[in-house]
């Protein structure tokens, strides 16, 4: 068990809540919009209602809600990191996936854990249970996409929103475009996205260093992330959860990859 809590500490781990959308008749997006004060709320009521009592997260609505991560990519750093995803309270879900060797839409079960590699684009599609609301962990095998190694995508000559809602809207759109593109020019998007993004990462000797520390651990080597997804449930104890309820900003991230954001590696520091 030690040397687990070793790997996870030299990792990015927690909880996300993806983004809450309304689809229309066309197909048309559009999120919900909250505050960072209700997202903090909702999502450790959903925690606690999981972790607590095992029956997952519970929605006022009592139906199904539709909820879509940012779209994302990571540029990667000689090939790592690797992160990996499993789904919580989904009646269905799906990942979308870029990347130079093509496109694939794939279904997701909420046993599987799944495989996100560097140089990939990704969205997560969730329908949640009836009167549940789905959430995400994720597990990602060291910590540099804290210093750039991530970011939502866009197209060339684009700039995001710095409005969280419209950054949404602008990346997922830049998404379908890309997945419809012919292979070449989407190669060449995809070129210029991360070739941008691993022009902004800052600090290379900071983020050598924290690749080595993760590959003394044994983090890029672990057979079964089984494991590390469920020693993190581990860390989510009363006053974690009553932390994030409050928007502690260690624990609480609005908005993020998926919305709203439990991010639980600060607790091993």
């Amino acid at each position: 068990m030690i040397e687990i809590y070793e790997i996870l500490s030299h990792r990015l781990f927690g909880y996300g809540m993806p983004y809450q959308v309304e689809i229309d008749s066309s197909g048309k997006l559009t999120p919900s919009v909250s505050d960072s004060h209700d997202q903090a709320l909702e999502l450790s009521k959903t925690l606690k209602a999981w972790s607590h009592e095992e029956k997952n997260y519970f929605s006022a609505k009592g139906q199904s809600v539709w909820s879509y991560s940012m779209p994302f990519g990571r540029c990667g750093l000689g090939g790592f990191p690797n992160e990996h995803l499993k789904v919580f309270g989904a009646e269905e879900a799906y990942v979308d996936i870029i990347c130079e060797d093509g496109v694939e839409r794939k279904i997701i079960f909420e046993d599987d854990i799944i495989l996100i590699r560097p140089l990939t684009v990704i969205r997560l599609r969730i329908r949640s249970r009836p009167g549940f609301r789905a959430i995400v962990a994720f597990q990602t095998e060291d910590q540099t996409p804290l210093f750039g190694n991530a970011g939502p995508y866009c197209l060339q000559g684009l700039d995001l929103p710095n409005d969280p809602f419209g950054r949404f809207m602008v990346a997922h759109e830049a998404f379908e475009r890309t997945f419809l593109m012919d292979s070449e020019d989407r190669r060449r998007e995809l070129i210029s996205f991360f070739s941008y993004m691993s022009s902004t990462m800052k600090d290379d000797s900071k983020l050598e260093c924290l690749q080595e520390s993760a590959r003394s651990a044994g983090s890029y080597d672990v057979k079964d992330q089984g494991v590390c997804f469920a020693r993190q449930k581990n860390f989510l104890t009363d006053e974690v959860i009553n932390r994030i309820s409050r928007g502690d900003e260690k624990l609480f991230r609005f908005p993020g990859m998926f919305g709203a954001v439990a991010p639980l590696f600060s607790l091993l520091k």
